[in-house]
């Protein structure tokens, strides 16, 4: 009989987590948030801004499921490098009130780079080391500019940091590979 009891405990625990689970799973496909006025009239001049740009070669800029507080952006590679003839994929997340916090960028295009985790999390100075002046074109330049411009230091794609240090040829020719295998796909 003990030995059904700890069965019925373990079941209820089970179902417990699993509620738990679906509630948080909940709260993470619903990561809307409410944004002020002042808020949305700043996301709005920044997303037009970035539209609108001569300098980041953007070939498609969406609110993601209509919320301003996610945006999707694909943008072109620059030419002579290994990202040329890519569409990649990343998106901006603003978490927390902008222009006071900046943005989280995520690609969604599976990238080879060390300042881009395999989560397509980007690790940049910019975003790190917030300052409220920065806006979402400044942002974009910097990203491009470190994608076409590694950094070894701090990074979080070990394999890539390693090629990049030890045999930079090497490095090269895995980044148009996987250029050419998850960037060249339409968008």
């Amino acid at each position: 009989m003990g030995g059904h009891n700890s069965w019925n405990t373990s079941t209820q625990e089970n179902t417990n987590i699993n509620n738990t689970n679906n509630i948080n799973n909940e709260k993470n496909n619903n990561s809307s948030r409410i944004i002020s006025v002042e808020e949305e009239k700043e996301l709005d001049r920044q997303f037009a801004k970035l539209k609108e740009s001569k300098i980041i070669p953007i070939a498609k800029l969406s609110y993601i499921n209509n919320n301003k507080s996610e945006w999707l952006i694909v943008f072109l590679g620059t030419e002579c490098t290994p990202y040329e003839n890519g569409y990649f994929k990343l998106k901006l997340v603003f978490k927390d009130v902008f222009p006071k916090h900046g943005p989280e960028a995520l690609f969604i295009t599976t990238m080879f780079h060390p300042n881009i985790a395999s989560n397509g999390h980007v690790c940049m100075d910019l975003l790190n080391y917030w300052n409220e002046k920065t806006n979402i074109e400044d942002i974009m330049f910097g990203i491009i500019n470190l994608l076409d411009n590694p950094v070894a230091e701090g990074g979080f794609d070990n394999e890539a940091k390693k090629q990049l240090e030890q045999d930079y040829d090497k490095y090269i020719e895995t980044v148009e590979d996987y250029t050419i295998k998850y960037a060249m796909k339409s968008f």
